[in-house]
């Protein structure tokens, strides 16, 4: 049983390691600062989570001790850590949820970022590229003024 309660927490925490490196690469890659303040909600995250997981094990024990799963018919799971994986699997789904939910966010943000500096940079080329026809006629009216032609 200590065997299952030792992969499940290591497992969570690859998870909230996986988590942390995309958000960091995510944040690297959109040239956003990555402060100490988002680090420190990472470290309350671990604790948060890993401390769910030695309370899951923590009752684990108690029914093993108890022999709980013995005692309503169940000897099967008599050695089976089952709250600490049934938490364990919680915890990864929900940083699997984080990432998709930081990529799909900061993926959107990044298009509104772009499709906002394309509007920028296309009204100004279009601002120019007017200026210029007009300064183009303009100049041609004028030689024509000049020259007498109509």
């Amino acid at each position: 049983m200590f065997l299952m309660i030792a992969m499940a927490t290591i497992v969570v925490f690859v998870a909230m390691a996986v988590d942390l490196v995309s958000g960091l690469y995510k944040a690297r890659l959109r040239g956003d600062v990555r402060t100490s303040a988002a680090l420190k909600r990472s470290v309350y995250k671990f604790l948060t989570y890993e401390g769910a997981m030695v309370v899951a094990a923590c009752i684990d024990v108690l029914m093993h001790f108890a022999h709980f799963f013995t005692l309503i018919g169940l000897d099967a799971l008599d050695n089976v850590a089952v709250v600490t994986i049934i938490v364990g699997v919680f915890l990864c789904v929900v940083e699997l949820m984080s990432v998709r939910e930081k990529a799909d966010k900061k993926t959107h943000a990044q298009f509104k970022k772009v499709e906002s500096a394309a509007a920028q940079i296309s009204d100004k080329v279009v601002d120019r590229v007017v200026e210029a026809i007009i300064k183009r006629v303009e100049n041609k009216i004028a030689k024509t003024d000049e020259n007498g032609n109509d």
